[in-house]
């Protein structure tokens, strides 16, 4: 009997192990692997990020599909490494939950009124009801300034003579929180 392409199609290294590198913007995803063989039983252990998911066995003729979800990507890159056994791996789905505000811009910096203001702005995200506005100076722990439904907002309550480093987030509308965006280093200190 003839079979599909998901069942003919795989990758094998028996008793090794071999890893992918996906490059993707961070954000939170869901990773659905497909494993399984024609001919014989699979044996396959997963591992992303670092994080062990155990193994995924399939019989003969079956195609075992296992989701993994709340995957986070802080640098860029998800790391997805298999091995065991038989180590099959038949496909693999990444699927974007949601991902992190791109591109925090200082649009603003006035340091000689009082209070001095800093504005800024990201870019949007899908899915994404509402942001959340970080602030970290060395000397304290990181604050939740606001939380908004625009790109956009304007920090008025810092202290002059400080470096900041600013970040955001998004947020869903059940309150799943994305991973921070990239950081932006603000000096206070007027030249």
């Amino acid at each position: 009997t003839a079979t599909d392409d998901l069942r003919r199609d795989f990758v094998a290294y028996f008793g090794g192990n071999y890893e992918f590198k996906v490059d993707l913007p961070n954000g939170y995803y869901s990773v659905k692997t497909y494993t399984g063989d024609w001919i014989g039983s699979t044996k396959t252990n997963v591992s992303i990020e670092g994080k062990d998911y155990g193994t995924i066995s399939s019989g003969k003729t079956n195609i075992a599909e296992k989701v993994f979800n709340q995957i986070a990507i802080k640098e860029g890159q998800m790391n997805l490494n298999f091995s065991g056994t038989t180590a099959h791996l038949n496909g693999i789905e990444i699927t974007p939950l949601l991902l992190a505000p791109t591109n925090l811009t200082l649009t603003s910096l006035e340091l000689g009124t009082d209070p001095i203001s800093s504005t800024f702005t990201w870019g949007s995200v899908d899915g994404a009801s509402a942001y959340r506005v970080y602030r970290h100076a060395a000397s304290s722990s990181t604050e939740l300034l606001m939380e908004t439904t625009g790109t956009s907002y304007t920090d008025i309550t810092a202290d002059v003579g400080l470096d900041y480093v600013y970040t955001v987030t998004a947020v869903e509308s059940t309150g799943f929180e994305s991973v921070p965006s990239n950081a932006l280093n603000v000096s206070m200190i007027d030249p």
